[in-house]
């Protein structure tokens, strides 16, 4: 299905769609081109070995979309919440395409962390949530 049907195929939205119909044309055409990229890179054989990056890109794009839905919709707060969900999860896939350690902890106890061993990832990514939670 494509993206524009998506988000505006629904008559309860219509006097919305028809107010912002340029305004959502550049939002589905920018989507849309998201979404291309998004094939096309991870379509690459050498780009399998990616896989949470993937996932986390994946759930990006999907959170813009429904975020975006939401917005439409007239539901502001579970927009913005959603649309936190998927700055989340871009962040995760930045982390974790790290070709370096990194340091994600605070003080004197903070050590790099290499994201490209994949016995690192889920504990990581354990991590990396109990971090988001104690900045909220």
């Amino acid at each position: 299905m494509n993206i524009r049907n998506i988000l505006v195929t629904d008559r309860s939205v219509a006097e919305f769609c028809s107010i912002f119909d340029s305004e959502i044309t550049v939002i589905t055409s920018q989507l849309e081109h998201i979404e291309s990229c998004f094939e096309q890179y991870f379509s690459e054989p050498e780009k399998q070995k990616y896989k949470w990056v993937q996932e986390f890109t994946f759930m990006t794009i999907e959170s813009v979309v429904t975020a975006t839905r939401l917005l439409i919709e007239g539901h502001i707060n579970a927009s913005g919440n959603t649309m936190r969900i998927s700055n989340e999860s871009i962040c995760l896939a930045i982390l974790l395409s790290a070709e370096s350690n990194v340091v994600i902890d605070k003080g004197k106890k903070a050590k790099p962390i290499n994201f490209t061993k994949p016995m690192n990832k889920v504990r990581v990514i354990q991590r990396l949530i109990e971090l988001s939670i104690m900045f909220y």
